[in-house]
């Protein structure tokens, strides 16, 4: 487990990029002769902790690391955005997808997502805010990144990677 504490917006980013070079390098993404992927599943990391705590901060900082673009916006209203990687830069990963199941009741509300095919593709690196919402489909292997307040201006952010 990581434990760090963020103060600031830009702190949060920076350790949600940290965290995407590890996965998105140890699996080959963006090395000029690729790599092989240990999974044969997609990577998958839900983002845990009460409104506000950073979730969706954290989660515009992995995507940032991984693709050029400036603004990255929140699927709240949409539930899931995908955000392909150019093949120049992804090695193994094609594409981003960031889920916000806020909205969503249970696992029964999120079947047109097609999920169990997302978490099937190994060229995908899933990101899930609020999955305690559909917590029953998601696969056994993920990385939880646990976010609570320290103080109304600092969070603590626990992340537990995903073992084998």
């Amino acid at each position: 487990m990581t434990r760090s504490i963020s103060k600031r917006t830009a702190e949060t980013k920076a350790i949600a990029a940290r965290l995407a070079r590890k996965i998105f390098f140890s699996a080959g993404g963006g090395s000029a002769s690729g790599g092989k992927k240990p999974s044969e599943n997609a990577v998958v990391i839900v983002l845990k902790g009460d409104l506000g705590a950073g979730k969706t901060t954290f989660a515009r900082g992995f995507i940032g690391a991984c693709i050029t673009r400036k603004k990255v916006q929140s699927p709240t209203f949409v539930l899931m955005k995908r955000f392909p990687i150019s093949k120049k830069h992804s090695g193994v990963f094609r594409n981003i997808f960031h889920i916000d199941a806020y909205r969503l009741k249970n696992e029964k509300e999120a079947t047109s997502l097609r999920l169990y095919e997302l978490f099937s593709d190994p060229t995908a690196l899933i990101l899930i805010e609020w999955p305690e919402r559909i917590f029953s489909i998601i696969p056994k292997k993920h990385t939880r990144v646990l976010f609570s307040h320290k103080t109304p201006r600092e969070r603590i952010i626990n992340i537990h990677e995903a073992h084998a």
